[in-house]
């Protein structure tokens, strides 16, 4: 099994392509796609990249993208924009006539596990998320779906293991002067900016964490109080009214007298 480490990327002829970017979390607008190439015919291996790339990349766009990335050289094309080499490969030549038909790039596309022939152009075709391109390059081929296809399958399994992303951390504020913790997680006590701790009322904070039977007892002995006033009071008003008769009563003996 061959296998070729550049650019912080695995590509192995096994099928399974690894890489750091590829296995997440994505940013905003990033999807994750594949790319096969075969250059078998030659005397290539076969391999598998995954790339992060931004939404609506185009199929050629993916493959300069991955010979950016792995540092192979830069796709060549022809003065027809048929493409001549990927990888270098072949050296020379481009869409060469042979006895049996001609040498090209065949573009594939991975659909459902299987390989279908690329009658899109790679310069239109906009990518998706867990899309899989594939290029091969055919000896004698016909240009149809009859050549052969990339040898490695298009399979899910080429995707790395995508990481779910680590919640931010969020650094909560220094609290404020002048401000007072909640007393309990279903209570909050706010507080003015120009409120400070000696003007808050510690009483009334203090009341509102009472039990229950604290709070019961306290309006029992509160009712216990104040009938106890109201009776004093009962009590004096009585006098002054015994008082206002016996002073009444002394004046009209006086009149009658005279």
């Amino acid at each position: 099994m061959g296998v070729i480490a550049l650019a912080g990327l695995i590509v192995t002829t096994s099928g399974r392509a690894e890489a750091s970017s590829c296995s997440g979390p994505l940013s905003g607008g990033e999807i994750r796609v594949v790319v096969v190439v075969d250059s078998s015919d030659l005397g290539g291996g076969a391999s598998a990249t995954c790339l992060v790339v931004p939404a609506g990349t185009t199929g050629s766009q993916l493959l300069a993208r991955r010979s950016a990335e792995l540092g192979t050289g830069s796709v060549r094309y022809g003065s027809s924009g048929l493409l001549c080499a990927i990888d270098g490969l072949p050296a020379a030549g481009c869409g060469d006539h042979n006895a049996g038909g001609f040498d090209y790039w065949g573009y594939f596309i991975g659909r459902s596990g299987s390989w279908v022939f690329g009658n899109i152009n790679p310069f239109t075709r906009r990518l998706s998320d867990g899309d899989i391109e594939g290029w091969r390059y055919v000896r004698g081929g016909t240009g149809s779906a009859q050549d052969p296809a990339p040898r490695i399958v298009p399979s899910q399994s080429l995707f790395p293991s995508l990481r779910p992303g680590e919640p931010a951390f969020v650094e909560q504020p220094a609290a404020a002067s002048g401000t007072v913790p909640s007393l309990s997680s279903s209570m909050t006590i706010d507080v003015s900016p120009e409120q400070t701790f000696d003007s808050l009322d510690v009483a009334s904070i203090a009341t509102t964490t009472l039990e229950p039977i604290a709070v019961e007892g306290a309006a029992l002995a509160s009712s216990r109080t104040s009938d106890s006033n109201l009776g004093r009071w009962f009590a004096i008003a009585a006098v002054f009214v015994l008082i206002a008769m016996m002073t009444g009563g002394a004046w009209i003996q006086t009149r009658r007298s005279q």
